[in-house]
């Protein structure tokens, strides 16, 4: 009981000073959800916009150094204001995207992610800490299939793409 009654209480201290250290750093980030059959569009500060296609969730911290977003679930379209000194980049599953000046279409689908590159360039990288990392650099009309472990890199697959952002 006693020792018990301890752990608690620094697993209680743990947790104030995480939050301590999340609130001073100013990051804040923020879900955004649609429904099935529903559409939404989600414009950061920095003037890059963000569409959600249905039933998605997508998570946004534009606080400190860097804009970070993680799709959780779903597709969303990106029109990235490029920003050197502030990174744009999107988590999807066990991979990041980092943008180099773009517009693209992302879906993910369990443990599978799907890259449509409309314009400009993307780099991709695996995000799992414990494989060995591939990273690689998509232009325009180049699409990506992604799962853990495995990416398939299509070049200049314009028809694809057509079809892929057809829900807009």
């Amino acid at each position: 009981g006693r020792r018990s009654g301890r752990v608690a209480a620094m697993d209680f201290i743990a947790g104030i000073g995480t939050t301590a250290v999340y609130q001073l750093s100013g990051d804040k980030t923020q879900t955004y959800v649609t429904s099935v059959g529903g559409h939404r569009t989600v414009t950061l500060v920095d003037g890059s916009r963000i569409e959600l296609n249905t039933d998605t969730v997508l998570r946004v911290n534009v606080g400190g150094q860097g804009r970070k977003v993680e799709l959780a679930q779903g597709e969303a379209y990106f029109f990235v204001k490029h920003d050197r000194a502030h990174p744009f980049t999107v988590k999807v599953g066990d991979h990041r995207l980092v943008d180099l000046g773009t517009q693209f279409v992302v879906r993910k689908d369990d443990d599978r992610m799907k890259l449509g590159l409309i314009e400009g360039s993307v780099q991709v990288e695996d995000a799992n800490a414990w494989s060995q990392k591939r990273i690689a650099v998509l232009t325009a009309g180049d699409v990506a299939v992604a799962t853990p472990g495995k990416m398939l890199i299509t070049k200049g697959a314009k028809s694809e793409l057509a079809e892929d952002v057809a829900w807009r």
